[in-house]
């Protein structure tokens, strides 16, 4: 691409309460330096989508039918979402299409497959390499002030922080989420599987410096995280995180014969509601809490402490945030560790205000 069209410059200077959606386009394309000064230079606020949370600092959270309110009000109400390498299918934009944005939708894509795979109609669509876009834009000059529109976003988040699961008897898992970042080295590497896990990490994550988050996403894959944190570990200098569910933690239980083996630094996270999550919670929901195969008789988990033991790996269980400070201990190793998190059985993966009723899903 040679130059920029004038419109999507246009349509910039004109927006009042403009978005930027940033996916997973932007570490694709290795263009994190030049997006990062697109977004100083136009003052325009970042929300993600769950593949690009590790795109940028300053963005306000993740949207989709997962994420922060926050940021599904702020797709809502604004008047022009410029969408960068981000993938428009139902997990992003749900059924409900019409309540998804009202606003004018300028799209960068480099391929074409994804364009002619859309749920939503753009307006503009530029067909581009995400780095040659920004190396592009920001030979302009833009003379824009969104305060008042980050100060709305702002609001939003501070009112809406709040609005995640809350178990009564255990840990609140994005709580501890939260709690963990405190750990995390400059260049720190997340692992996610899929289900409740996958959410309640996305929902307390905060992107900082040269972190990356890695889930297994639109594929779906129980099981996905352990096997990735190995793999990442051989390239990073800290330990990595490798959070999952009781049952995801199932599909590849051998890989805690390679931690046993390889001894890597990696802190295996296991939030612990000895059951399927994800899948009791749409039971719940859509099918009037008839449970099949996510109550005690159809699923259990094992007994975490003794499965340590098994594999000569490091345990400790955190019941409740009085246990928190138990965590630096497991940091202040080097050696791999199982950390198990008891979770209520019913806490739920979704914020309040993004149920599945909200995506018409």
């Amino acid at each position: 691409m040679r130059f920029v069209p004038r419109r999507c410059i246009l349509e910039i200077k004109n927006a009042r309460k403009p978005i930027l959606l940033a996916g997973g386009g932007i570490r694709a394309a290795c263009c994190t330096d030049v997006f990062e000064c697109f977004v100083k230079k136009t003052g325009i606020p970042v929300v993600t989508t769950l593949n690009g949370i590790d795109a940028i600092d300053e963005a306000y959270g993740f949207s989709g039918l997962n994420g922060h309110p926050c940021c599904n009000r702020a797709l809502r109400e604004a008047d022009l979402l410029l969408a960068l390498g981000v993938r428009f299918r139902q997990r992003q934009i749900g059924k409900s299409i019409e309540g998804y944005t009202n606003a004018k939708i300028i799209r960068v894509e480099i391929d074409d497959s994804e364009i002619g795979r859309s749920f939503i109609k753009e307006d503009l669509v530029i067909r581009a390499d995400l780095k040659v876009f920004f190396e592009h834009i920001n030979t302009y000059a833009f003379n824009t002030d969104f305060s008042d529109w980050h100060r709305q976003l702002t609001d939003w988040k501070v009112k809406s922080q709040n609005d995640v699961c809350s178990p009564v008897n255990t840990t609140n898992p994005v709580t501890f989420v939260r709690e963990m970042q405190q750990y995390y080295q400059d260049d720190t590497i997340v692992t996610t599987n899929v289900g409740a896990n996958q959410m309640w990490v996305a929902q307390g994550y905060q992107q900082k410096n040269r972190q990356r988050f890695l889930t297994s996403s639109g594929l779906g894959i129980m099981g996905f995280s352990l096997p990735a944190a190995i793999g990442a570990s051989y390239l990073a200098k800290n330990a990595v995180i490798a959070y999952t569910g009781d049952g995801c933690l199932q599909m590849n239980l051998q890989e805690l014969n390679t931690l046993a083996v390889r001894r890597n630094n990696i802190k295996c996270v296991v939030f612990n509601n000895n059951t399927l999550g994800l899948v009791r919670s749409m039971q719940n929901k859509r099918f009037g809490a008839r449970h099949y195969g996510t109550t005690p008789t159809a699923f259990t988990c094992p007994d975490l402490h003794k499965l340590a033991d098994c594999f000569r790996l490091k345990y400790v269980n955190i019941r409740n945030r009085e246990d928190f400070p138990k965590l630096k201990n497991v940091f202040a190793d080097t050696e791999p560790w199982i950390v198990e998190i008891r979770v209520d059985t019913d806490s739920e993966p979704f914020s309040r205000g993004n149920e599945p009723s909200w995506h018409g899903v």
